[in-house]
């Protein structure tokens, strides 16, 4: 069946490359008025159509080609891209495939397949098209392995900003970003957390200005102060007391 897949568009893009070398760039339309097919430039497009609109879109260029799918609402499916070899030869690169929920306009799923680099991605989003999620996987044999390499999720505000990220590896190291806003600047404050535990933090003081804390085991803070993206102060506090203070 991949073979169909990966055939059927070559032998589309023969005819389609051989037309294009004798045509002038412009659109094609069939006996209905609608848009078939172009070239512009380097690029070819060509469409399949059905009885409601474009179910498919071909477009070529010396690097490969790609084909996409649409339902009957015109909503994007799938994305499929090929790369041509030395030997000319069409080699599947990619696949996108997105879901909707019902009557929906933007997907809340997007499945990704990289089979150069064996990589499977799969992000979620919500209603505003923010991601959600999104998990990183390898691939053997074409299918993604049964736990992902890399993973993160987010939550927002009510003005679509991020509140929170938490992230996690394969060798267990799970990670959180907590996100704070200030109305004197658009740059969010932060706490960065390892396996649970405080990190650092990145204070805005003003809107040129934030502090650095960095927390060490023991209870140790070295904190160091920026302005316009410059050093200025660091200071270690340590049991409450502040030691070897330095100024630029």
């Amino acid at each position: 069946m991949q073979n169909l897949k990966i055939v059927l568009p070559v032998t589309i893009f023969v005819f389609v490359w051989v037309w294009a070398a004798r045509a002038e760039n412009g659109a094609i339309i069939d006996k209905d008025g609608r848009f078939r097919n172009t070239v512009t430039g380097d690029e070819i497009f060509y469409t399949v159509r059905n009885e409601t609109g474009i179910s498919e879109l071909y477009v070529a260029d010396e690097a490969g080609y790609s084909r996409r799918t649409y339902d009957k609402q015109m909503r994007l499916l799938s994305e499929t891209s090929w790369q041509f070899a030395s030997n000319n030869k069409a080699v599947l690169a990619s696949e996108k495939k997105y879901t909707y929920a019902d009557g929906a306009q933007s997907y809340r799923r997007l499945d990704e397949s990289d089979f150069l680099q064996n990589l499977y991605t799969r992000s979620q989003f919500n209603e505003k098209g923010l991601i959600l999620a999104q998990s990183v996987y390898t691939l053997q044999n074409g299918q993604p392995s049964k736990k992902p390499i890399s993973s993160y999720m987010k939550k927002y505000d009510d003005k679509n900003r991020v509140i929170e990220m938490q992230s996690a590896s394969a060798n267990g190291e799970r990670n959180k970003i907590l996100y704070s806003y200030n109305n004197f600047c658009d740059q969010p404050n932060l706490k960065v957390y390892e396996k649970n535990v405080l990190v650092s933090e990145k204070i805005y003081k003003a809107a040129n200005v934030y502090e650095d804390r960095i927390y060490f085991d023991g209870g140790d803070v070295v904190v160091s102060v920026f302005t316009d993206g410059t050093k200025t102060d660091q200071w270690l506090e340590s049991e409450g007391q502040i030691f070897r203070s330095e100024t630029w």
